[in-house]
């Protein structure tokens, strides 16, 4: 796999923000961190919590990446954060 190109990353932290804001804005933010070729994103409540989300892989296009959500990338079986 070819390293993380910025551009995908500056996409996906765009669109990231764009969901955030037109679904999630009682979130004080969402973060995304980076590892290898994989994005971990986090929300923030109000109260200072912060929360796993999910995980995306990037497939080498910045359009195209594979979801699991934190659950699945850390093999949590409880609960998560419940976002509406």
């Amino acid at each position: 796999m070819a390293r993380l190109s910025d551009t995908a990353k500056t996409t996906l932290q765009r669109r990231v923000a764009a969901h955030h804001a037109q679904h999630w804005p009682q979130l004080s933010r969402l973060d995304v961190r980076w590892r290898g070729s994989y994005a971990y994103i986090d929300a923030a409540n109000p109260d200072g919590d912060v929360q796993q989300l999910c995980r995306l892989k990037w497939n080498g296009h910045h359009d195209h990446w594979e979801f699991a959500d934190a659950r699945q990338s850390t093999g949590d079986t409880g609960g998560g954060l419940a976002v509406r």
